[in-house]
C-alpha cells in the first residue's frame, strides 16, 4: 500500500493546494476503466449523479457502486467535490473487480485490487496495490513537486 499523508495548514490556500495535489495524483489514471464503490451513500452522494448505478446491500451495510466508468477529469472533479470522498467513504477501484472490494472491506489490505480512498481527515491519501508504472510516477510527480513523504 502506498500512503501519502502530508501535514498541511488549515487556511483555505493550503487545502486549495492539497486538493490540487490529489487531484493530479489521480490524473495518472485518466483512461481507465474504474469503479466507484461509496459505503453508506447519501441522498447527495455523487454516485447518484453518474452513469451506471448500482445499490447493493452486503453484511448489512448499503454500497452504492458505479461500474464500468473510464476516469476522466470531470469524474476527478466530481470526485473530489463530493463529501463521501474527503470522509473515507468513496473508494475508487481500479479495474471491474468491485465484488472483491466489498467481501474485503474491512480488511482492505488483503485484496490484490488497486483501490484509491483518502482516510476520513481528508488529509491521507491510502493507494491499495498500485502497479509498478503507477509507483513510478508517483515517485516522479512527488521528486517534481518536492514533496516530503
Amino acid at each position: 500500500m502506498f500512503e501519502l499523508s502530508i501535514s498541511i495548514g488549515t487556511s483555505i490556500d493550503d487545502v486549495i493546494k492539497w486538493k490540487l495535489l490529489l487531484q493530479d495524483l489521480l490524473k495518472i489514471l485518466i483512461g481507465q476503466n474504474i469503479c466507484l464503490l461509496t459505503t453508506y451513500p447519501q441522498r447527495h452522494s455523487v454516485g447518484y449523479e453518474l452513469k451506471k448505478v448500482h445499490t447493493l446491500m452486503f453484511d448489512k451495510t448499503k454500497y452504492l457502486i458505479n461500474s464500468n466508468i473510464r476516469l476522466s477529469d470531470e469524474t476527478i472533479d466530481l470526485t473530489f467535490n463530493d463529501e463521501d470522498f474527503q470522509r473515507g467513504f468513496l473508494h475508487i477501484i481500479v479495474g471491474k473487480h468491485w465484488d472483491e472490494v466489498i467481501e474485503n472491506i474491512s480488511q482492505l489490505e488483503s485484496v490484490t485490487t488497486e483501490i484509491i480512498r483518502l482516510e476520513d481527515d481528508s488529509k491521507t491519501l491510502l493507494w491499495y496495490n498500485p502497479s509498478s508504472l503507477v509507483l513510478d510516477k508517483i515517485q516522479s510527480f512527488i521528486d517534481n513537486c518536492k514533496i516530503k513523504v
